[in-house]
């Protein structure tokens, strides 16, 4: 199973939806609009085209109240029930030392362990109290008990485990790619502003242990991009997103990400959409096809696979069944043509009739041709195009 990690949704929450006390700049208030478009749009991506999402929670699970009002809870229930939403209540943490001191390498760690962020029913209970439309005591139990099982919780010594990795690249100046230069600089004797950098790296080293961990994908975070695109990473660096934006290039459709934009609310029923036959099948056969080919060959494979797909009816044992059904057809025609096929009836009154055959020549050209036809990955965009049809 497929598993996508997303940290932006809470990003999204804790800025807009949590008081801090410290209030919103004019440019953030200008941007929440573009911003919601955008999570909106993340989200129901990664619901079309991975089989699980996992969204990334620090605290009061305000992400949850957010899918709740978006999707619905029945929404939610689904995506629960069929294992396609988890959540990380994240409890590592990376820190620095203000004071400079002689022998002390102040990358440090630790652990949050409030019990808003460290157990998973507190942050459910407390997270969905944040939907404006509030929802029964009855509610939020069933949800609670529903949803705490699909709490993931950061490995103990993760945190350690990545100030090493922090400290062992800031030695060989990995963090260059993040645009921390450490060359010449003595990691006892930094300022203010070069510890900033080296706990944001170090912070992204985290992530990158969590995310190797669990074996999760992540294509939102531009830095832990950067780490994977890197020699020492042990994740593939191409993504289910990656195989399917060549494909829309063929198809000349957009990509789901600007789909979503284009629809007047993407998340409403997309716990539902994602379960539709054509949909299910697309996910099982493009991460098939990542595990076997090269991203260059996804264009190829794709035209392939649609040119020579066989349905049920073109397979040895479907040609027999294939027969059987046609006769029976027959059979049913003979009895609708008239007086004739009415007293005779079944399969001698279809062979009697000339009417009979036009009557399975244009089943034949309509009908069973549909049926006969092979799955094939473009369906995905058949559905896609009746979605964005219907709404308009």
């Amino acid at each position: 199973m497929s598993t996508v990690y997303i940290d932006s949704l809470d990003t999204f929450c804790q800025k807009y939806f949590l008081d801090r006390g410290i209030p919103l700049s004019p440019q953030d208030r200008l941007l929440i609009k573009p911003r919601k478009t955008n999570i909106d749009s993340e989200i129901f991506e990664n619901l079309m085209l991975y089989d699980s999402v996992n969204f990334k929670v620090y605290g009061e699970n305000i992400p949850l109240a957010y899918l709740t009002t978006a999707l619905g809870v029945k929404g939610i229930e689904r995506l629960i029930e069929r294992k396609s939403l988890s959540f990380t209540l994240w409890t590592p943490n990376i820190m620095m030392g203000i004071d400079n001191i002689d022998g002390l390498i102040p990358i440090m760690h630790g652990r949050v362990n409030s019990p808003a962020h460290s157990d998973p029913e507190e942050s459910i209970t407390i997270g969905l109290n944040f939907i404006s439309d509030k929802l029964s005591r009855k509610q939020i139990k069933n949800l609670t008990h529903k949803i705490r099982d699909s709490y993931l919780i950061p490995k103990e010594g993760l945190e350690s485990d990545a100030a090493a990795v922090a400290l062992s690249a800031y030695k060989k100046n990995k963090f260059k790619l993040l645009g921390f230069d450490t060359t010449g600089l003595d990691i006892y004797n930094l300022n203010k502003e070069q510890k900033t950098k080296l706990l944001n790296c170090a912070t992204t080293c985290l992530e990158y242990k969590f995310l190797i961990s669990q074996n999760f994908i992540s294509h939102t975070n531009k830095k832990l991009n950067l780490l994977f695109a890197d020699s020492f990473n042990s994740i593939s660096q191409n993504t289910v997103r990656d195989y399917y934006s060549k494909i829309t290039t063929i198809e000349n459709f957009p990509d789901l990400f600007s789909l979503a934009k284009e629809l007047k609310d993407p998340l409403k029923d997309v716990a539902f959409l994602r379960d539709k036959k054509n949909i299910k099948k697309f996910r099982k056969w493009i991460t098939e096809t990542m595990e076997k080919s090269d991203l260059q060959e996804i264009t190829k494979l794709y035209i392939d696979e649609i040119q020579n797909a066989k349905g049920f009816f073109e397979t040895k044992k479907g040609k027999v069944s294939k027969s059987l059904f046609m006769w029976s057809v027959g059979a049913g025609l003979g009895s609708f043509i008239g007086p004739e096929g009415a007293i005779i009836g079944g399969a001698i009154g279809a062979s009697i009739s000339p009417l009979t055959n036009v009557g399975l020549d244009m089943l034949d050209e309509y009908m069973i041709s549909q049926m006969i036809k092979g799955w094939t990955p473009r369906m995905l965009f058949d559905e896609l195009r009746s979605l964005e049809k219907n709404d308009k």
